[in-house]
């Protein structure tokens, strides 16, 4: 089995590239294997042929988990975003003492009125139940509110 089989073009590319040869943009893959076959590089030291089709499929691999992981936090950040939009209903939770037991009961039902700087934003009283009428909190004492939740 070649070592040159399951390579991209892109990739048979750079390979000629690090060997000193040259391959036309408009070249076929066939192409590309035979220039690189018939390199000097390739038929002294196929080791080093070897070590460079490693280095590059490494290369590419990492910079595609990398933009996955990238997109993956863009996701994330979007839907964070979107979470707390002015008009959405979130559960507010109160704000706890380090030397108090944190409450698991929230305050209710509260409608985002304004977004702040730093994850921050102002909220009003959405229906009749305890807790202050307007607040402003930060986005981790905040939940959605669901109907699971009000139950």
């Amino acid at each position: 089995m070649s070592i040159l089989n399951n390579l991209r073009k892109i990739d048979l590319k750079l390979i000629a590239e690090e060997q000193g040869e040259t391959i036309p943009d408009n070249a076929k893959i066939f192409e590309s294997k035979k220039l690189i076959k018939n390199s000097d590089a390739f038929q002294t030291d196929q080791e080093f042929v070897r070590g460079i089709v490693k280095s590059i499929v490494e290369d590419r691999t990492t910079k595609a988990a990398n933009e996955q992981a990238r997109l993956e936090l863009e996701k994330i950040k979007l839907a964070q975003l979107e979470g707390y939009r002015l008009g959405t209903t979130k559960k507010i939770f109160p704000d706890c003492d380090v030397f108090q037991k944190a409450e698991s009961t929230s305050l209710g039902q509260y409608k985002v009125v304004k977004t702040k700087p730093n994850d921050r934003y102002n909220v009003v009283k959405v229906g009749s139940h305890e807790g202050p009428a307007a607040t402003s909190t930060s986005a981790d004492h905040m939940k959605p509110w669901t109907e699971d939740v009000a139950a």
